[in-house]
Parts: structure tokens; sequence; C-alpha cells
């Protein structure tokens, strides 16, 4: 199944959430304890200002059967600030098809280098297309540590 990828639009913004919310509780269960996931992605309503944060960047959503399945967003200076699939489509074409999208615009956009802060669960993902880890790092999320890894590839 090849999911439809298209940009972003406002009214995308509670699926995103909701994937972001799973794919950090469920996806990444078995990487980070419930407080670090809890930390991570409170369990509360979308923060107001999720909508603007991923309107300002180059957002791509994926769909399968009409249902929004994983988003990835850069921003213009080659961070990839957001990656997450809905974990029942974990190793399916979903995130492969975002990733080739975010990096048709970092090509677009005259990228040298892309950088992200990976989780122990995207880390792979990322590995496998030619990243490699700057850092491991611990950062504090309402308190608690969480540890993961800034990772980039240069594109020339």
């Amino acid at each position: 199944m090849t999911p439809f990828v298209r940009r972003y639009r406002d009214f995308d913004a509670p699926a995103c959430y909701e994937i972001f919310c799973r794919a950090v509780h469920v996806g990444a269960a078995q990487y980070y304890s419930e407080p670090q996931r809890n930390a991570w992605a409170p369990h509360t309503k979308m923060p107001e200002s999720w909508p603007l944060e991923l309107a300002e960047q180059a957002c791509w959503v994926a769909s399968v059967e009409q249902k929004l399945v994983g988003f990835f967003s850069l921003e213009s200076d080659g961070h990839l600030s957001l990656a997450y699939v809905a974990p029942e489509f974990r190793r399916t074409a979903v995130a492969a098809e975002l990733y080739k999208k975010i990096t048709e615009d970092a090509q677009r956009l005259v990228l040298a280098r892309l950088f992200t802060e990976a989780s122990h669960l995207a880390r792979p993902f990322f590995e496998k297309r030619g990243w490699h880890v700057t850092a491991p790092e611990v950062v504090m999320r309402n308190g608690v540590e969480i540890e993961r890894f800034q990772m980039a590839k240069d594109l020339k």
C-alpha cells in the first residue's frame, strides 16, 4: 500500500497531534518509560501553537484510505523538526514517502545539510538513509530526562 502524500493544511493539525501522541506513547513504549513518554507528549489537548508551528514549516502529511497516518516537517535551515508515523504504520512505506518529500524540499532550498534530534525509535530509520549521530544528548522535558541523538546528513 502506497500512502497518499500531500502538503499539510491547517485542518490537519488535530490529526497530526494525535499521531504525535500515539507515536510517542505506543510506538516508542519499548524505548522510553511511561514518565518519559508523558513528559515528551503529555496527554492534554493540542497546544494552541501546534497548527501555526506546522504551517510555518515545510510539512507533509501521509494518508491511507483517507486517514492521516504520518507527518514530517522541515524548517528552512535544514532542521527536520518533526517525524512521526502512527504505530500501526511503522515499517511500511509511510515514513519513506514522507522522507522523500522532505529531501525534495531540501534540494529546492539548496540546503547543504539536514539535522534532527532522533529518538531511539527513529535513529535506525535515519541511519539507514545515511545520517550519522553527531552527539547523544539528554534533554529535560517537564522535569524528566529523555535520551535522544543529534543526527545529521550532508547533502553536498
